[in-house]
């Protein structure tokens, strides 16, 4: 099947000549034929039975072809697995090397089965200018191609190849004119990397530029920003082009040209805003917002989450933030830091670096920010976390003979109970005394029942940030009335003295 494709695609050539009358312009100047990509196998898929078949029909038409080992080799060398790979620097680097006028691409798409189809493309490329000049496509199928009586009727993806090619072909010689490759400076710019890009004023800059050149190298390469040019130096291993400078004191954009100088005469060319860098001498500003916090006693407290909302107030890009956790006497408890912009608002629900919840108490937060020329901005705040209600301790005071109970909050929290109410219950579950309030400690006197030694005591209370605390039947002991010790009497020697 597959030489009768080739015999096939090699009769369609001989007719498409000899629709050209014989002659095909190419013929005066040699052509590179590159792979042909087949798309059927693949992104990167390659017919190279069809390129060879290519070349040899053309050859044997009188077209002067670059070998197509030599082409293999140029695309080796130059890492061009394809031509999907190919640039204007490529195809002019491609003429310089081969010595060829023209670069030939073409793709080839199969689809067999019982009725195939047969898609094709070709691209002239300029080795001069490295532009396309002249491209045809088309497709055909066992439909298209139906015959009278059926008689030679097209069968396989192979029998459709030769007319397609001679419809698709048949301007290309009166397109591409033989033309000679001149001595001009072309180039292919890699890339130019500032580091950093974003400065404060009097800070130094490198400058790493990678190009690739053609022809003949310049003899100077520099790079000119507000009217001050600096020169690069070459690494003699890499070949990369290297240069530093410091940055001007005022702020601002300030665009790079690059300037490629050759020979005695030293002409200059001048590619402008190659990359730019960027003057920043003022920080950033920050001032944060909190939401969701009570405002007691001039401080700001939560007992669930707060929303935390910072504003930068120079718009300008960010390098990283961090955020800092201290408590009130200054105590580092963590640090966070995160690269990019700062995120427009956070939740605290009271928890440190490792997710865990911190305990009550009074915290300082503090937010920074640096932009990436290295200007820093922060900005803190006081915070209350009081999750839980006071707790309290109760116990039984006697006083000149009579019972009190006493009932007072334990240290530590910032807030006290804002409401409570209590009972207290003998051990039989006599009521023997109710009360509500507002403050504590208070001590309260009571009639105890007669012989008990303890009793219980329920109390509810709530502090300023809604807190509750709900004590049922705390047990409280009765403390034994102790009869007084008589002091013995002595007789006093003073006097016998």
């Amino acid at each position: 099947m597959l030489e009768r494709f080739y015999l096939a695609f090699g009769q369609g050539l001989i007719l498409l000549i000899a629709l050209f009358g014989g002659a095909l312009s190419v013929s005066a100047q040699r052509v590179a034929l590159l792979p042909m990509a087949d798309y059927s196998r693949g992104l990167d898929g390659i017919n190279l039975p069809f390129t060879r078949e290519v070349e040899k029909a053309l050859t044997d038409l009188g077209v002067e072809m670059v070998q197509h080992e030599h082409v293999l080799r140029f695309m080796a060398e130059n890492r061009l697995r394809s031509f999907s790979y190919l640039d204007s620097f490529l195809v002019q680097k491609m003429g310089k090397d081969l010595k060829c006028a023209v670069a030939l691409i073409g793709t080839v798409t199969e689809i067999g089965g019982r009725k195939p189809v047969l898609g094709l493309t070709f691209t002239a490329m300029d080795t001069v200018s490295g532009s396309p000049v002249w491209s045809e496509t088309g497709a055909t199928g066992i439909a298209e191609q139906a015959r009278f009586l059926a008689i030679g009727e097209p069968q396989t993806v192979q029998d459709l190849a030769a007319p397609l090619l001679g419809k698709l072909l048949g301007h290309l010689g009166g397109t591409v004119e033989a033309g000679a490759i001149p001595n001009e400076r072309s180039y292919q710019l890699a890339g130019m990397q500032l580091f950093p890009a974003y400065v404060r004023g009097r800070e130094k800059i490198e400058a790493t530029l990678k190009i690739r050149f053609l022809h003949a190298e310049p003899t100077m390469v520099a790079v000119e920003s507000n009217q001050r040019r600096t020169y690069l130096e070459q690494d003699p291993q890499t070949g990369i082009y290297q240069g530093r400078w410091w940055a001007p004191q005022q702020d601002g954009l300030y665009p790079l040209d690059l300037i490629l100088e050759w020979g005695a005469g030293r002409f200059v060319e001048r590619v402008e805003n190659i990359s730019s860098f960027q003057v920043i001498n003022q920080p950033p500003g920050l001032e944060i917002k909190v939401k969701k916090a009570l405002q007691l006693d001039n401080q700001q407290a939560f007992r669930s989450h707060i929303l935390i909302l910072p504003k930068i107030l120079d718009i300008k890009p960010m390098a990283r933030w961090a955020l800092d956790i201290r408590t009130a006497k200054g105590v580092l408890l963590t640090t966070q830091e995160y690269e990019g912009d700062m995120p427009e608002r956070m939740v605290w629900e009271g928890r440190g670096g490792e997710g865990y919840l911190l305990s009550d108490g009074k915290y300082e937060i503090t937010l920074h920010v640096w932009d990436l020329a290295g200007n820093h901005s922060s900005d803190s705040f006081m915070v209350v976390m009081q999750r839980h209600a006071p707790q309290i301790k109760a116990e039984i005071l006697t006083r000149q003979g009579k019972k009190l109970l006493q009932v007072a909050s334990l240290p530590g929290p910032v807030f006290l109970f804002e409401s409570w109410s209590l009972e207290l219950l003998s051990e039989h579950g006599e009521s023997l005394l109710r009360q509500n309030g507002r403050d504590l400690p208070l001590v309260l006197e009571f009639v105890p029942v007669a012989g008990e030694e303890k009793l219980f005591l329920n109390f509810t209370g709530e502090d300023r940030l809604g807190n509750r605390l709900e004590q049922v039947h705390m047990e409280i002991t009765v403390p034994e009335l102790k009869p007084m010790k008589k002091v013995p009497q002595v007789d006093s020697w003073v006097q016998d003295f």
